[in-house]
């Protein structure tokens, strides 16, 4: 049902709904984001699909803070599939839901790019394809100018398979 509902309605009418309705909706969204992974080798969410409907609302919701640190704390585990989710489905949402970039957002975002870890590199580029107008940090500037891939086999979180065996 609020699914359909995402999918019928204009994100512009979304202030205008019953505010009771309208924060039940968001928390069930935001719960569903708190479970998202996404499996990126088959392009496909294994939990948290309802929320991927919701994006060209989040610049209209009541609670755009909850949904920020949503994020942010799955841009900040260890899960891979719970980044991936965030990288893919939700990155570009990060721009209309706090005015400038929060410090820990910045400080995520710093570790991943030091980790070597081109994810972070590719979401960083993608959010900012006009050449420096997002308004980050100079330190996630200088990490991104910096950066340096990992070897594959080492990242974190990345399965070895057989050709990676050393014996």
């Amino acid at each position: 049902m609020i699914r359909t509902v995402l999918q019928a309605l204009n994100p512009e009418y979304w202030p205008r709904l019953d505010e009771i309705a309208r924060l039940r909706i968001e928390n069930l969204l935001i719960r569903s984001m708190r479970d998202g992974r996404y499996i990126t080798e088959r392009k496909r969410c294994s939990g948290g699909a309802l929320a991927t409907w919701a994006p060209e609302f989040l610049s209209k919701f009541t609670l755009k803070k909850e949904v920020y640190h949503t994020l942010t704390g799955k841009l900040a585990s260890n899960s891979r599939e719970g980044q991936d989710y965030v990288l893919e489905l939700f990155f570009w949402c990060f721009d209309f839901l706090e005015e400038k970039p929060a410090r820990y957002l910045q400080t995520v975002l710093i570790k991943g790019l030091k980790a070597g870890d081109s994810r972070f590199k590719q979401a960083i580029e993608g959010l900012d394809p006009w050449g420096g107008k997002y308004p980050w940090d100079k330190q996630l500037r200088e990490a991104l100018a910096a950066f340096k891939p990992a070897e594959p086999a080492l990242m974190e979180g990345e399965p070895m398979d057989d050709d990676d065996v050393p014996f």
